[in-house]
Parts: structure tokens; sequence; C-alpha cells
């Protein structure tokens, strides 16, 4: 039956139809308590008389068995409503004149964690139902059956499903066949993220409001958390980023700006998702003058000519693209965003002193030189390398080197401005101290330094108590035994405190080189272990279509280079 024909239908009943029997409950403020996440809610004529018609097969005895797995999903007033408080003409969605009278039964679909669909890791399938396609599936290969019309022309038998990208937990929606969000026209296999504000979403000749519900956000997050593991989706989000949207966010381009994670000198960084809720990490840079600006060009450079190469570790934060506001007169600034992956809100700091195992901290370490080992090869020096410039995970376990901001593709320089001073070698502070002759200057081993120190610091799991470090400091580092006290008994760390005497040489000439430091690591059956995508995570992963910009910048032009 066509919506018109369950139109005129319709119309030949009582307008008090009988209370509706489904075992949910009804009253408001039990819906308040119903652990929903989201609903699905008829908006409009067609799509109410749609929603009416299928609680009217679902409550038929001789359907009871062929809907039983929808029920669980659907949610069904006691309170009829009328057609006629409806914004649209007074139609039946195909010409079709309805009475001042018509009352129809109204509700949602229930989106909830504990009301999982029947194929998890796809998400919750919407649509009319495959029942011939696929006799093999009892309940019609849809987990939201949006009519009982099994012939219903403008919808498909699946038509969308919404899915959680369990990179970011955040909420999407995927269109399986044409159909509408807030408007715009997605295709086959296309996403958008759920925003905070109520969405449109149309299918054929049904459209339908998606909201948010308030829920416990640690619960939630707790429920995707299983989800994850169920599916083995080991790449989970950072903590600050909660699963449902916040009032906060805002768009920038393409992206949705999460909330800043951490700060520096001249900079902040915040988490991001784009319109697939693919998480991200953005640095914004206020480029005072033009010097600044060209300094975020010279970053981005060093970023995209690292990172384009196809051989490049993910143990380095990949460029995804340069976003730039330039200023609407002279006396504006540069807003340059940075956009790189993967997103990662803690770094080598931030695990320092954490209940980290030793073995675990060992294949961070290598990840870390395998890094270093690829810029160095490829003729880079990083000029920055110290905890704060590392991010790092423990589950899984990840160490990526970030912030090129002080690369340089020279093979020597002479430039002392550049780094931390706690962390820089002592052929750069002799530079610094002008003790050094006036034509000194310093190659890659210098990283080799300041690799050496961040590993000693991580591994011993405390700060060494110095601005820099003298030659007097550098005897009591390498002589002293915190080391042979703390891990006697592990000899992996005992081996590798011999590699980290050779990186902390105090002359340059006798340091070992990044690649001979990971050749070293891989003999003693240190492994990289770089974690690979989960099965799960690559069959579902998420497209990233182009799109439009949906900011308006004003007269302030806008520039984007993708890496």
């Amino acid at each position: 039956m066509s919506i018109s024909q369950n139109a005129q239908s319709f119309r030949s009943v009582a307008t008090e139809p009988n209370t509706p029997d489904l075992p949910l409950a009804s009253e408001e403020s039990e819906e308040e308590q119903s652990g929903d996440f989201a609903r699905l809610t008829p908006s409009s004529i067609s799509s109410r008389l749609a929603f009416h018609n299928l609680v009217s097969s679902i409550q038929d005895e001789d359907n009871i068995e062929t809907y039983s797995w929808h029920r669980r999903f659907i949610h069904v007033r006691k309170t009829f409503e009328s057609l006629e408080d409806d914004d649209e003409e007074s139609t039946g969605g195909e010409g079709i004149q309805l009475g001042p009278q018509t009352q129809i039964q109204g509700g949602y679909w229930r989106l909830n964690m504990e009301l999982p669909p029947a194929r998890p890791q796809f998400g919750w399938f919407i649509g009319r139902g495959r029942w011939q396609a696929n006799s093999r599936d009892p309940h019609g290969a849809v987990d939201v059956l949006l009519t009982p019309n099994a012939t219903e022309p403008s919808v498909r038998g699946r038509h969308a499903r919404f899915i959680h990208n369990l990179d970011s937990n955040r909420l999407l929606i995927q269109a399986e066949g044409t159909m509408r969000f807030n408007g715009e026209i997605l295709y086959k296999g296309e996403r958008r993220e759920l925003p905070k504000e109520p969405s449109i979403l149309t299918f054929g000749i049904f459209e339908y409001m998606f909201s948010w519900v308030a829920i416990d956000q640690e619960l939630y997050r707790r429920q995707l958390d299983e989800l994850a593991s169920e599916v083995s989706h080991d790449n989970r989000p950072p903590l600050f980023m909660t699963p449902t949207p916040q009032s906060s966010e805002y768009l920038l381009d393409r992206y949705r700006i999460k909330g800043t994670f951490a700060t520096g000198s001249s900079c902040i960084v915040c988490a991001a998702t784009d319109m697939s809720g693919n998480p991200y990490a953005v640095k914004k840079i206020i480029a005072k003058n033009r010097r600044s600006r060209l300094d975020v060009d010279e970053e981005v450079r060093n970023l995209r000519t690292l990172t384009e190469n196809c051989h490049c570790p993910e143990s380095i934060s990949r460029f995804v693209e340069l976003l730039t506001i330039e200023p609407s007169g002279p006396a504006g600034v540069y807003e340059c965003y940075i956009v790189t992956k993967p997103l990662i809100a803690t770094t080598l700091s931030g695990i320092l002193k954490s209940d980290l195992d030793n073995h675990s901290r060992l294949v961070l370490v290598a990840q870390m030189l395998q890094g270093l080992a690829f810029i160095h090869a490829n003729g880079c020096m990083h000029r920055d390398i110290k905890p704060d410039n590392i991010l790092a995970s423990s589950s899984p376990l990840r160490a990526v080197i970030i912030d090129f901001g002080h690369a340089t593709w020279d093979k020597a320089s002479s430039d002392h401005m550049k780094g931390t001073v706690r962390y820089l070698a002592p052929e750069i502070m002799g530079i610094k101290h002008m003790n050094a002759p006036a034509n000194a200057t310093y190659d890659q081993s210098a990283d080799i330094w300041s690799m050496g120190l961040t590993i000693f610091e991580f591994l011993c799991r405390f700060r060494l108590n110095h601005n820099f470090i003298t030659s007097s400091a550098h005897r009591n580092i390498m002589s002293q035994d915190h080391w042979n006290r703390q891990h006697a008994s592990d000899q992996e760390v005992q081996n590798l405190f011999d590699l980290l005497k050779q990186m902390l040489a105090w002359n340059p000439a006798e340091r070992v080189s990044a690649k001979e430091g990971l050749d070293w690591i891989s003999r003693h059956g240190i492994s990289v272990q770089t974690p690979p995508a989960s099965a799960a995570r690559m069959k579902n992963k998420p497209s990233s279509p182009t799109l439009e910009p949906e900011v308006d910048f004003g007269k302030r032009r806008r520039k984007s280079v993708r890496g």
C-alpha cells in the first residue's frame, strides 16, 4: 500500500484508536530516564502516517513474530496527536485531504546502547526492510523499520544507518541510498557527523527529526568502550572528547572544533573531527606579522616534505592541510590552523610518571627511534626533540614525533636559538654561551643527544633537575646508578642504558646515529609494534568526502593547503 492508500484507509477508522500496548513506558518522566542517547521522530505528515500504520501493524497479532525485533526500538506515546497542528500543508503527503479530527499515534525510534542493533559493528540500519531480497534475515535486515509497506517505492530496503565512529565516539548518519541531511543530498557511502542541533533526515518522501537526549556522558562512554572491545577496535579517543556534541563546539571549514587540550608559547592545540567524525589535531597559531606567517609556512613545508613520503612511519605526525584566515586590514593578524593526525591527547611528559610497565616503555622508545631515523634519513634535523614534542598513548602503544617548527634541512647549523635549552646538546650550548669557535656548527647528532635525554627521563620516570646539562652534570648522569637500583632485575632496561650512554656521549662524533640506535634496538629483540588497524576498523573506515565550507568568514579570505 502506498502512503496515499494508507491515508485513505486510515480515514475510515475511528478517531480514538485503542491505546497501544507496546511494553515501553510512555510517561514524560520515564522517557527522560530511559537511557536513550538520541531519538528519531517523524516530522512530516507522510512519515507520521507511516509511523501510525507501523504501530498498528506491530500490534496486530498476526505480525507479532514478524516485528518482534523492531518493537524494541519503538516508543509509542499514549497521547494521540492531531495532524491539523502540523506546519505542513494539510494533506496526506500525496494530495489526500485530512480532516480536523484526524488523530494518529505518535512516538519515535529509540537509540540506546542497551538496545544494540543486530550487527553492532555496522550500526542501526534504517529502511522499509528487505523482506524478499533477504528472506534469510527474519527481521528484514533493518533495525529502524520506517513503514510496514514493504513495497514503498521512495524508501529503500536499507536506506541509511546510524553508526559510531569509534575513533572519536561520534555518531554518524551514513547513506545507503540517496537521502537528504539538513537539505544536503548524500549519496551511497557518504557520512555526516550529527551535530548538537536537531537534524532533519529525509528518506524518499519521509522526513524525520534526529535529536540528542541528555545522558550521563561517562555511562555513554563506557558503553562505547564496550562496543569497541566487542568489535576489536583499540584506537580509542581521548577522554576529554565527549560522545555527544557540546555547545562550545564550532565549525572551521569542514572541521568541528571540540576544544583546546594543550597550549604552547605561541599556539594552542585543539581536538577536531571532520564531517565524517574522523579525529584530528588542529594547531592554531596567531601570526602577528609577516615573519611569523612565513614561519608557519616553513613548518608546513617541513611536515609535507616528510609525510608525503610513502614510507613515512606512523611515529611521525601527518600533515593534512593548512587553513588560513588572512587579516582584513594591514594591522590585522593571520589565524593559521595546521591540521594533523593522529589525535593523541597526551605526550611523553604526560605518562612519564605513570604505571606503564618497562616493556611498554621500550616499545615506545623503539617507535621514537624509528621516527627519528626516518627524519634523519631524509636529510632533516628536528632541533626540538623533548618529551613535550612526542605524543604518546598507552592504549594502544603509540609514540608520535610532532612540532617541526624548528626543523631544518641544512646538514649543519649554527643557529642556537632553536630548541629547548634543557635538552640542547653541549655543542649547541657552547655556541649559545660563546665558548665554541666562531665557525662552530652542529648536525643531526644534536637530535641524538636530545632524544637520549628524553628516553633517559622516560625510563627513569623523573625529570632531570638542570636548566641545561653541564659537563659535571653529564658525568653525574653517566655514572649514577638510578637505573641499576630501580631496574636491577630487568635485563631489557639494563641493555638499553648501554645504548643511552652512546647517545649521550659528550663528543658528538662519538654518538651513535638514529639508524644505528634503531638497529641496536632490533638486535636486542625490542619490536616497534606499531599497532595495525583492526579488521573491523578497516572494513568500516569512514570516507572523507570533499565538502564545501560550512562557515562564513565574512570579508576575510580563507586559504586551504591540503596535504
